[in-house]
């Protein structure tokens, strides 16, 4: 079975967002695409409605025994820098930790890379003490991750029990070290000379026509982007864009949107758009390269 949340603040599994350029969360059993990103989730977790605003998604992980009981799994997606810098993150949710005696408790934060992805880890131990809670819950562990991505951030906090939460582990850790990218094109980089002059992008079984921005040339000597321009970008089987979302803008708002504009006339074929069904689309990361 397959569940489509559309992102970034659900309130409830299908439930309508107020941003129709957000992307959609979509859950089936073993595997969670969240944020253009697919991670892969053991049957014995169960998704429910995230009860929250800012979680896209929320799994219960049953407890190991009668005595000890479900843990909580969110995941949170964000644009860009929006949700606050990822060290304040890390930070906040160690906070939320103490001892017995109300000292702070120590912490492991481990970084590391892979492909286009930084991955920022942590895990942590005590009485937690949430927000607007009348005291803290006590044996309780957190292990949490924030999976970087150019352009934005998927938040992942797996909390519960202590028996629980290690007891799961060495899945929590697996789903994330697997994370891969919702198409296999991952982000397309592409020179300037291509996207400005409307040349052919190709890539592994894509290949996209786009359109010259309607931009003067006088605007053109005049600009000075600060930023390579990523956008992500929604084809639906016909190989039209659906969707189109500036992620990183360049620092020149006339640009930006002159960008947006030709993108929503560039037309895509090739086999990927033949694996769609329905109403499903082909998500893209570009990277304008100025």
């Amino acid at each position: 079975q397959r569940v489509s949340i559309p992102s970034a603040f659900s309130s409830a599994l299908g439930a309508k967002d107020s941003d129709p350029s957000a992307p959609t969360t979509t859950v089936r059993t073993g595997v969670a695409e969240v944020g253009g990103l697919v991670f892969s989730t053991p049957p014995t977790w169960v998704a429910s409605p995230p009860r929250m605003r800012s979680r896209v998604l929320q799994y219960e992980v049953p407890g190991v025994s009668e005595q000890d009981g479900p843990a909580e799994l969110v995941f949170s997606r964000f644009d860009g820098t929006d949700g606050g810098p990822t060290e304040m993150n890390i930070d906040r949710w160690a906070g939320q930790f103490q001892t017995p005696e109300g000292n702070q408790v120590e912490n492991e934060i481990t970084e590391y890379e892979t492909g286009d992805m930084k991955i920022t880890r942590i895990e942590t131990a005590g009485e937690y003490q949430s927000m607007g809670a009348a005291g803290p819950r006590v044996d309780q562990r957190l292990i949490g991750a924030i999976i970087e991505v150019p352009g934005e951030r998927v938040f992942i906090r797996f909390l519960g029990p202590t028996e629980t939460v290690e007891a799961n582990r060495s899945d929590f850790d697996a789903m994330v070290n697997g994370v891969t990218f919702a198409n296999r094109l991952g982000m397309i980089s592409v020179p300037r000379n291509a996207w400005k002059n409307g040349g052919p992008i190709e890539a592994e079984g894509l290949e996209i026509t786009t359109r010259r921005p309607a931009i003067s040339l006088v605007s053109w000597i005049a600009y000075e982007p600060s930023e390579d321009p990523i956008v992500r970008v929604e084809f639906d089987r016909s190989g039209k864009p659906k969707k189109a979302l500036l992620l990183v803008g360049s620092g020149e708002p006339e640009l930006d949107e002159r960008l947006l504009d030709a993108i929503y006339r560039w037309q895509a074929r090739g086999d990927l758009l033949g694996e769609l069904n329905g109403e499903e689309t082909l998500k893209i990361k570009v990277r304008l390269l100025h």
